[in-house]
């Protein structure tokens, strides 16, 4: 979304969609899919890292996670972190252990309210954040990135 961006502040604003790939396969469908950014994090608070407020941050995140930080979760593969081929900073470098994730489910729209989510009724074709085989959904990025001087884009995904 150009018209979103602000790289003078280092924000830019990306759709990202995500398709299912078993389109024939409904029994496959998936619920609670998380697109996470990994940024660098400093900001200690107990065992847990963060990202600071001068470093890369997801200004619309619908949620944050532990999981799939390249410094815990160490073996490639389904419950580890595995460095994606668009990700342009090594897994080393992307030290926060608390991410920010966007939710993909069948019934937001890229710039869904997760109300939508909690409102439908669980027994409904749209509930329970499922994101139905062969479906595609999008949702709507919009990250900070430090600037030095101007943006440093650093970030790995999962």
């Amino acid at each position: 979304m150009p018209s979103e961006h602000d790289p003078v502040n280092g924000v830019f604003t990306f759709d990202i969609s995500l398709t299912h790939p078993f389109e024939t396969k409904p029994q496959l469908s998936g619920f609670d899919v998380k697109g996470i950014l990994i940024t660098p994090g400093t900001l200690a608070v107990g065992p847990l890292v963060f990202a600071d407020s001068d470093e890369t941050e997801l200004e619309n995140a619908d949620g944050y996670t532990r999981w799939w930080n390249p410094t815990e979760f160490t073996q490639p593969g389904l419950l580890g972190y595995t460095h994606g081929n668009l990700a342009n900073s090594p897994g080393a470098s992307l030290t926060a252990t608390i991410n920010p994730y966007k939710l993909f489910a069948d019934i937001l729209p890229a710039t869904g309210s997760l109300a939508l989510v909690s409102d439908a009724p669980l027994d409904s074709h749209m509930g329970r954040a499922v994101f139905s085989a062969g479906m595609t959904n999008t949702r709507r990025y919009r990250i900070r990135f430090p600037m030095d001087p101007g943006p440093k884009v650093m970030y790995g995904y999962a």
